[in-house]
């Protein structure tokens, strides 16, 4: 009688035979694995720890611009928060030739800075970049704050105006700092407020060109 082989479908072949295949297989993965230590070593090594530093990198930058991100948002939210708190109240002395023009004198480099950078930001509103907007907001409400500290016009129709524009600049930039990303409605509203800014620019300047004449 013949003895079964040990292994099913492999008539002949014994159990010793099976585990010496075994072993060799092992071993030669062995040093198919340190072949290709030594292949990479130490370039490869070197490419590898490069690529891992690489990605670590880039997060840590990503990460450090959202942290920048944050704290320029928060600064410009602060600065229109001190801005609408500081708007001049109207002055409701009579203006004259010489109040007028020599608060004209004093503010007009000021006032035309304000202009500039509320165009800025109509600008940014327009094209909807949501990306520009903490740095744009923050320059121009920083400049509202920078006007509220000028002596305060003695004309009631130039205070009048110069107070509506203030509070429009400063209110739009809390506006479009609050809203969703892309939110269509905030920005045609601060678009709105940004000619409504401009409109009473408009009518402070003549208000002392007619005057000063």
């Amino acid at each position: 009688m013949t003895t079964p082989p040990d292994q099913p479908g492999e008539p002949g072949i014994s159990t010793a035979t099976v585990e010496d295949r075994f072993d060799r297989r092992v071993a030669f993965g062995v040093v198919a694995a340190l072949a290709l230590m030594g292949a990479v070593s130490p370039f490869g090594w070197h490419l590898f720890s490069k690529t891992s530093t690489t990605v670590v990198n880039g997060a840590a930058v990503v990460a450090d611009a959202a942290v920048r991100s944050q704290d320029l948002m928060a600064d410009a939210n602060a600065s229109c928060s001190t801005a609408m708190r500081h708007v001049p109240s109207v002055n409701t002395a009579g203006g004259n030739v010489s109040t007028i023009g020599d608060w004209a004198i004093t503010a007009t480099p000021s006032v035309d800075a304000l202009r500039s950078k509320a165009t800025a930001l109509r600008a940014v509103v327009a094209r909807r970049d949501t990306a520009a907007v903490p740095g744009v907001v923050k320059s121009l409400c920083d400049q509202v704050n920078s006007e509220t500290k000028l002596g305060a016009m003695r004309d009631r129709t130039g205070t009048s105006a110069w107070q509506a524009a203030l509070t429009a600049y400063a209110a739009v930039g809390t506006d479009v700092l609050t809203a969703p990303d892309g939110d269509s409605a905030t920005y045609r509203t601060a678009d709105a407020r940004l000619r409504a800014g401009e409109q009473q620019l408009d009518v402070l300047s003549a208000r002392i060109i007619s005057t000063t004449r």
